[in-house]
Formats: C-alpha cells, structure tokens, sequence
C-alpha cells in the first residue's frame, strides 16, 4: 500500500548543460517529496503519480499521456521549461513558488486529460501555502527503545540548497532531547558518487538500548548510533564500490564520501 499520492519533476536534455540539470534535479527532488506528502488523502483508483519530464527546447510541445489501467498507473507530462532562467538563476523565494505553480499546474492538465475533479488536490495546495522555510517532517515513526528509557525519529530539513537528515532523541530517564546529525546532501556537492541516491533514508531500528540503526529503503546501506557519544558511523555498502575500478580508486572513493558527509557534521550534535 502506497504511502501518499505522489509527484516528481525530471529534467533531461540530450543537448543541455549536464550539471544544472543535474542541480534542478537535485534541489526539486526533496522539495517535491515534501509537498507530496501533503496528499494523503487523495485516493484514485488507477492513478497515484504525476510525473513532470520538463525539457528547455523552446518549440517543444505539451503532451499529457494519462494513466493505462493495469499497467502504469501514472499520469507523464512531457513540457518546455526554461528551468535555467525561471529556476537556477533565481532565489530561493522564488524556487519554491516555481515548484508549487509546476505542481498547481501539473495536476491541472492530468485532471482536465482524465476529467477528474481538482477539487480533492485543492486541500493540499492550501496545506503547502501555509509551510515556511526550511521545510522539516519526520520520515518515520517514533520508535521506543527496548528498555522504554529513550525514542527517537529520523528528521529531515529539507530547502532548496540540499537536505539534512538528523536522529531526534528523547531522553525519558533525564528529561533531555537532542539530536545526532546523520546525512547531509548539499546540492552541487561534486563530491558526491553516482550512487548518492542510494544513500537515501527510509527508516531506522533499536539494536540496543543504546544504539540505533538507520537504513536506506534497500537495506544496503547503514548508519550506526551510539546515542551515549552522540555520533554516527556509516557502514559502507560493498555492492557500491563496483563504480570504483581499482584498488586505489576504492580507497579514495570512501575517504572522501565518509569526510564529506559525517567530518563535516561530526560536531552537529546538540540539545
């Protein structure tokens, strides 16, 4: 069973710059996540994705497939965007009413090609006027320890500029909450492999009363923490170094993926 209904804005010209497609991508993805989870309630038989393919050739014309019962049931619009100078070149203020007018948009052409009722999206749209910079929800459950002394929650901030993912902790027994940084993706980073979006979080576990384990949706990839230190430690995913072709370019690879990602923030845990 699927979690909310859903939206995602891809970008991807043969011919176009690959890095700010790549920026686009990126900084769109956590946003776009977000707001989607601001449709929960609608329910359509058949149809539970809108996905935007957005190209920046200006004679490109609209095309709106509707879902196939059976097969896919998702709703793809093909577009021209200017994604360079209505996006990339603009402030953050600006990004963020980009991508909310992209979803106002989007789902009124799926509507109007499926003749469905706008109506049941309109909650939602409403829902998204009123958050504010940066976005944070929680991607799971409160979970208790064993020992029912502590619970945590992965958290997220999410902004144009990158997402931070952070373990929240409530310390029953001493009456403290704090937090243990656990990911950070900066948009832009170069640094980052081309399997970064494996890395994404999904939910986490207790192993003991002191340790909590973070996982990505795959179960390949972990993050370790010790909740009395307040530090976190990456288990890296074998399976991944297949993009590294020798010895050296492994050793590299986890140098500068486990610096850039946890040396930076190692210090990030605070009350």
């Amino acid at each position: 069973m699927r979690y909310f209904f859903e939206f995602h804005i891809w970008t991807q010209d043969d011919e176009g710059d690959k890095d700010l497609q790549r920026e686009f991508n990126m900084s769109t993805e956590s946003i776009v996540f977000y707001f989607s989870s601001f449709f929960k309630h609608v329910q359509i038989p058949y149809f539970k994705d809108i996905r935007y393919y957005l190209t920046n050739k200006p004679d490109f014309v609209t095309n709106v497939e509707p879902p196939i019962k059976g097969i896919a049931p998702i709703c793809v619009i093909y577009m021209h965007y200017d994604y360079i100078n209505r996006y990339i070149n603009q402030p953050e203020e600006i990004r963020i009413a980009e991508i909310k007018s992209l979803l106002q948009f989007a789902t009124e052409l799926a509507c109007d090609k499926m003749n469905l009722d706008i109506e049941q999206f309109n909650e939602g749209f409403k829902q998204i006027e009123e958050q504010s910079l940066p976005y944070t929800f929680r991607l799971n459950k409160p979970k208790k320890s064993k020992n029912r002394k502590r619970e945590a929650v992965i958290t997220v901030e999410v902004s144009t500029k990158g997402r931070l993912y952070y373990l929240e902790v409530v310390d029953f027994e001493n009456e403290k909450i704090f937090r243990i940084a656990l990911l950070n993706i900066l948009i832009g980073d170069i640094s980052l492999p081309v399997w970064w979006h494996d890395l994404i979080l999904k939910d986490g576990r207790w192993i003991t009363n002191d340790e909590y384990q973070v996982y990505n949706s795959n179960k390949n990839s972990f993050i370790n923490c010790d909740i009395l230190s307040r530090t976190s430690i990456l288990e890296m995913p074998s399976e991944e170094l297949r993009y590294a072709h020798t010895d050296k370019d492994k050793k590299e690879m986890i140098q500068n993926h486990v610096q850039r990602i946890f040396n930076s923030i190692k210090n990030q845990s605070y009350e």
